[in-house]
């Protein structure tokens, strides 16, 4: 009985997670933003796009498209996807190594 209650409960949970996750696909419109940032998105690949269009806010999309313009010591570019990753990094957020939601039943 109990382990029916636990799967029961592990399937709601799966489907929220689902519900929640279906917003995201939207995150990779970037229409709403200004010709410089969709221009800029349009480099990415879809994974930095998510994350560039859909997470980052706008100071933090001004960063990533200053840093691939910014020349470093050595005279050298960050790609716009190597600005994006920086720029999550120094957020401390990483959606890409979220851990998975799961229901340990036995």
């Amino acid at each position: 009985m109990n382990k029916m209650i636990m799967l029961a409960l592990c399937m709601i949970g799966a489907a929220l997670v689902q519900v929640e996750a279906a917003p995201m696909q939207k995150a990779m419109d970037c229409s709403q933003m200004a010709p410089e940032m969709q221009q800029f998105a349009s480099q990415l690949t879809p994974a930095n796009k998510k994350i560039f269009c859909g997470q980052f806010t706008d100071g933090q999309r001004a960063s990533a498209m200053q840093m691939a313009t910014t020349q470093d010591a050595t005279g050298m570019t960050m790609s716009p996807d190597e600005s994006v990753q920086k720029v999550l990094g120094a957020s401390g957020s990483n959606p890409q190594g979220k851990t998975p939601t799961g229901c340990p039943v036995k």
